[in-house]
């Protein structure tokens, strides 16, 4: 599993579970990739979201982040 920390031109820059970084074309990305997906390869130079593992990531971070600063207006 690889989540997409950020995008520099047509490369995203992906951190692998051990930490290990990892560069993927954008081309190998479906079109509605963003910066926090996690995503898994599924052949060969392609790759797909893990919308229930992203989805899992991104509301432990908004339990956290609400934990340390209070609940969003």
């Amino acid at each position: 599993m690889l989540i997409i920390d950020r995008f520099e031109g047509q490369t995203a820059i992906c951190e692998a579970d051990g930490g290990d970084i990892v560069r993927i074309d954008r081309s190998m990305l479906p079109g509605e990739a963003k910066e926090g997906d996690a995503i898994y390869s599924v052949s060969p130079g392609k790759y797909a979201i893990d919308s229930a593992y992203t989805k899992q990531r991104r509301d432990a971070m908004r339990r956290l982040m609400e934990k340390l600063f209070g609940p969003r207006p």
